[in-house]
């Protein structure tokens, strides 16, 4: 390293074992670079870059041509694709919070994956629109398109689609309701229910009992029994009352007796 820093501007050394390119080179910074897509020689013809250097005699800074491997040479002209990509992941990112790290890495690998696959499709198609990548909702709504070009935008639920597409069926789960009938005490007959209409009314244990609200009311219910036609709250009142009326069925039976 201290070799390369009084090295002039452009130098560079490169080791190569199989496919794996080592590079060091010296612009104004040195740069150390590793690639797999990229032999250790340079051409002089194309591998150069222009660079902004102040000459020895006059102190200025002016425009000049540097050697540069075809490492850098790569990197210089693709370069903020890392950004474009975390840019396309937004748009239809799948990501969500949550406390398991894998989860996350689990999300940044499905938009990338779908990145991707934008692109490659892309690539294999030239006729797509990419405009709607990069404008609001607002701006892609005034601009006219033709119905039939694929858009980033149309791109993403038509993979979604291809997908489930076949997959989806299945047995549908079995509702539970929530409210299961309350057992009655005096026959079987007698259940819990909701009663006809839309507004709750007053419960009729609830109001012969004073059994109050905070607000100074009876307790109202849309539940009841239709058998008796009367509004009871479902579970305690529902089985008092019921109660009640067993005791007053029996008492009356003993009376006539």
């Amino acid at each position: 390293m201290k070799q390369m820093r009084r090295a002039r501007r452009g130098t560079f050394y490169t080791r190569q074992n199989g496919q794996l390119t080592a590079t060091v080179w010296k612009d104004s910074c040195i740069m150390m670079l590793l690639s797999t897509a990229h032999q250790g020689w340079r051409d002089p013809a194309i591998h150069t870059l222009k660079r902004k250097c102040i000459e020895e005699n006059t102190g200025r800074l002016r425009s000049t041509t540097i050697p540069a491997p075809p490492q850098a040479v790569s990197y210089t002209r693709c370069m903020g694709g890392v950004n474009r990509g975390d840019q396309l992941r937004s748009y239809h990112t799948c990501a969500r919070k949550s406390q398991h790290w894998w989860r996350g890495i689990l999300y940044f690998l499905l938009d990338v994956a779908r990145v991707n696959a934008w692109l490659a499709y892309k690539h294999h198609h030239p006729t797509t629109d990419d405009s709607d990548s990069s404008i609001s909702d607002g701006d892609a709504k005034e601009t006219t398109k033709d119905a039939n070009t694929m858009t980033h935008s149309k791109f993403v639920p038509d993979v979604a689609v291809g997908l489930i597409d076949g997959y989806a069926g299945g047995v549908p789960p079995r509702q539970v309701t929530r409210s299961r009938p309350v057992p009655a005490y005096n026959n079987q007959g007698h259940y819990s229910a909701k009663m006809p209409g839309r507004n709750a009314r007053w419960c009729r244990w609830c109001r012969e009992h004073n059994i109050l609200t905070k607000a100074g009311l009876p307790k109202s219910s849309q539940r009841g029994c239709p058998v008796c036609g009367v509004n009871l709250c479902p579970g305690r009142c529902f089985l008092k009352y019921h109660r009640a009326s067993d005791i007053e069925n029996d008492s009356t039976t003993t009376t006539t007796d």
